[in-house]
């Protein structure tokens, strides 16, 4: 199913058969989905809504990685100014992933209601 991962960091090494799509307004009605091929760079570094498509047999492994729990997550001092504040606040990462989890539970329990 469509998601966006929790974690701080996905690296997935893949075969070169196409099945990542993503999602780039994942509030979009309806959503338009796009092939990402199996090797790509130089993107955004946030965790956009994408979904694995079926069809050919393909294999790949994902490696997460997240810090501590303790670990504090801030602005870098060179992404913010007088000008352009942090757009968050400061947040251990255990803190933040079960924030995350609560509010996926919040949209699934929503989601289930709707149908």
């Amino acid at each position: 199913p469509p998601h966006c991962d929790l974690n701080f960091i996905t690296l997935l090494a893949t075969d070169e058969i196409w099945g990542l799509q993503i999602c780039r307004e994942k509030n979009a009605q309806p959503q338009l989905w796009e092939a990402i091929p199996p090797v790509k760079g130089n993107g955004a570094f946030r965790s956009i809504l994408h979904r694995v498509v079926f069809g050919k047999e393909r294999y790949s492994t994902g490696l997460f990685l997240c810090p501590s729990h303790d670990y504090v997550i801030e602005c870098l001092p060179t992404c913010k100014s007088e000008d352009n504040p942090p757009k968050y606040p400061t947040i251990k990462t255990g803190d933040y992933i079960l924030s995350r989890f609560r509010q996926l539970a919040a949209d699934t329990v929503k989601d289930n209601k709707a149908v």
